[in-house]
């Protein structure tokens, strides 16, 4: 029924690939369909205020279509948790946010909220993932469930990485195999003990998925898969977006979709989710 109805949708065999993505999906393939036909439509129409009015009535269609369930508040309604936030920060705590590792940082801009969505854009070489990196050792070290997805190098590269924030280790020797007798113990007894206070990391690899479709769907899954608390995404830019891929055009219009996506997704699932992407000439 889903090849009759949708023939352009394309299905992921995967099983991190949960039902509400599967739904998610399905509801944008309805509304570009439903669009395309009205705008079809509406370029017929003899008259502007014709295809105006047409135009409003598929705006308010799309808006109901795409808003399937009640999520509107009154402030009263919310007052009483914001207050309740507000008390627990000003007691120290940080049991429904979690705090940055830079003292200055965290007074500056408080601490990352359960539903935000934080990216890193630099230049090449700017220390982007090395920045993530330290993060993702951060909260692994507080015993917080991360989840880290990675296209700027293979899951194992970005783990090492990991390791030697956890340890503290001076970056160039443990990558040249010269580590003083007292670190190299330090690594060695990570393999006879768990050193972190919770779940390690899970890092995801693109390599369960077919081509193309290392979506921001397929990532949603996942998260409903491995349930985390944190998710780390590095290079967001890097990501495929089935949407972009059938409409074509410029490049930035897929890595806008993707960024609005994870976007949702940290809204949807009240999980933080922080990204790396690059800056290009054209973006400055």
């Amino acid at each position: 029924l889903l090849r009759e109805k949708f023939p352009s949708f394309q299905l992921v065999d995967d099983p991190a690939m949960s039902f509400d993505a599967l739904l998610h999906e399905t509801r944008e393939e309805y509304l570009q369909g439903m669009l395309r036909t009205g705008l079809m439509e509406a370029s017929k129409l003899g008259s502007a205020a014709a295809i105006a009015t047409r135009l409003s009535e598929l705006s308010a269609q799309a808006t109901r279509l795409g808003n399937t369930r009640n999520t509107d508040y009154r402030l009263t309604d919310l007052l009483p948790e914001m207050v309740e936030d507000y008390l627990r920060v000003k007691d120290g705590d940080m049991s429904d946010c979690f705090p940055w590792p830079w003292p200055e940082f965290q007074k500056e801009a408080g601490p990352l909220a359960k539903d935000d969505y934080v990216v890193l854009c630099g230049r090449p070489k700017s220390m982007k993932t090395m920045v993530l990196t330290c993060l993702v050792a951060f909260y692994a070290m507080m015993g917080i469930r991360v989840l880290v997805y990675t296209k700027e190098m293979t899951p194992k590269r970005i783990a090492f990485r990991t390791v030697a924030f956890m340890n503290e280790f001076p970056y160039r020797e443990y990558r040249n195999g010269e580590l003083p007798p007292e670190l190299e113990a330090r690594l060695f007894a990570m393999l006879d003990k768990q050193v972190w206070p919770g779940d390690p990391p899970i890092y995801l690899s693109g390599k369960d998925v077919p081509g193309g479709h290392d979506t921001v769907e397929w990532l949603w899954g996942k998260c409903k898969q491995h349930r985390p608390q944190i998710v780390f995404v590095d290079g967001l830019y890097l990501m495929s977006d089935e949407e972009a891929a059938r409409r074509g055009g410029a490049d930035w219009n897929r890595v806008t979709n993707i960024s609005r996506k994870l976007r949702a997704l940290s809204n949807d699932e009240n999980l933080p989710v922080i990204a790396t992407t690059q800056a290009s000439d054209e973006e400055e």
